[in-house]
């Protein structure tokens, strides 16, 4: 599994193996040690079968929600009012 990592890694620095054609990346793949199933999988450029056979979780989404503003309460003062009083 882990040859089949460093050759994804290998595939996204390498300039020539992101541009290269399905001749050349079959020869890369084929030199990985690897079963046949990952090596299909690899060679159709096949996501969701490398995330089976890799055992990847699925995606994780994240989102922020802001806080709400607490609704004020009859009598607070706010600190501006206070200073605005105070000169006045």
């Amino acid at each position: 599994m882990s040859q089949v990592i460093k050759f994804l890694e290998k595939l996204g620095q390498d300039a020539t193996l992101r541009h290269a054609s399905k001749e050349q990346l079959s020869e890369e793949i084929n030199q990985l040690d690897v079963n046949d199933e990952l090596r299909d999988a690899l060679q159709n450029n096949d996501a969701e079968a490398l995330k089976k056979l890799l055992g990847s979780r699925p995606d994780v989404i994240c989102f922020i929600a802001p806080a709400e503003d607490e609704p004020e309460k009859e009598g607070d003062d706010q600190p501006d009012d206070k200073i605005r009083q105070a000169v006045n």
